[in-house]
């Protein structure tokens, strides 16, 4: 079976070559998951006049190697990378056509202090969300956010001076492994008013976030996730994105860099951030949410 797939794999990467110079597009995926794919069906939704290549990373790990020589020995006009292992893979690429990632939490993790393409990421901009968290529960300003210092300490940071300007304080609990959150939350010095989760490789863990929203439901204190599973699952709030709408957004950055190749590289922060309230949790906690910004939620949980 492993022969066949490679022959299948072989033959994939000759009519890649011989095609790819057809194409106005090519699109790399890092994973063959929906949200990746749904990014990708929003850029071409954006770009109807342009023929794509779309090719999936995961399967096979020599593919990339392949797959990179192809594309720099003849590239299309564009070249969209989706995801992280996409995106390092034409990091790597020196072609004279504009590449542009899409789907990435962090790229600075990626690119280092040295952008070398522009991209939008999944990064919601801190002043926003404090925004939200302000507008939503005024009467609360603590806000706890638990985080690994490695991974997320200058963006905590930026929370910490967005914060100060919209009255609020942040509650940043430093943890270097999950089995450090039980003896924060049973802290007599464990205050916050609200919990907002960031996306965090030790937090994120399905049953580390059950266990802190279920002391949160317990303290009777807003959690906030960000995505609709944390909403779904006992967090009041939950900021979340709209797949098809990075893939619009990026489309229309490879259309500026397209027209306009000798732009320095930049990253565009999501544009249409959306918002899931649970009004079951809001009522258990006794918080009111006025009828202006149920009407403004993208969707409610009665």
């Amino acid at each position: 079976m492993r022969k066949v797939l490679l022959f299948f794999l072989f033959i994939t990467i000759l009519s890649t070559r011989q095609s790819v110079a057809e194409q106005d597009a090519f699109i790399v995926l890092s994973q063959d998951i929906i949200p990746y794919h749904k990014a990708s069906e929003g850029v071409k939704d954006k770009l109807p006049g342009f023929h794509f290549q779309e090719y999936t990373l995961e399967n096979e790990n020599s593919s990339g190697e392949k797959l990179l020589k192809v594309l720099t020995e003849t590239p299309p006009k564009v070249m969209i990378a989706v995801g992280p292992e996409a995106a390092y893979l034409l990091k790597r690429s020196t072609p004279p056509c504009p590449r542009v990632f899409t789907m990435i939490l962090n790229p600075e993790t990626i690119f280092g202090n040295t952008l070398t393409f522009s991209g939008v990421s999944m990064n919601y901009p801190p002043a926003i969300l404090l925004s939200q968290l302000k507008r939503v529960f005024p009467d609360r300003r603590k806000v706890g956010i638990f985080y690994s210092p490695e991974l997320n300490s200058s963006l905590v940071e930026k929370f910490e001076k967005e914060s100060e300007t919209l009255g609020l304080k942040i509650r940043p609990f430093s943890i270097t492994s999950s089995s450090e959150i039980r003896s924060i939350l049973k802290s007599p010095t464990f205050d916050p008013e609200v919990i907002l989760f960031i996306p965090d490789r030790v937090v994120i863990k399905e049953k580390v976030v059950t266990y802190i929203i279920e002391e949160c439901l317990f303290r009777k204190t807003p959690a906030v996730g960000f995505n609709t599973w944390f909403a779904k699952n006992g967090a009041a709030m939950a900021f979340y994105l709209d797949y098809e709408e990075i893939g619009w957004q990026t489309a229309e950055l490879a259309l500026k860099l397209l027209e306009n190749k000798n732009l320095q590289p930049w990253i565009e922060a999501p544009k249409n951030l959306k918002i899931i309230l649970n009004l079951k949790v809001a009522r258990k906690f006794k918080i009111t949410i006025s009828e202006k910004i149920r009407t403004e939620a993208d969707e409610i949980i009665e």
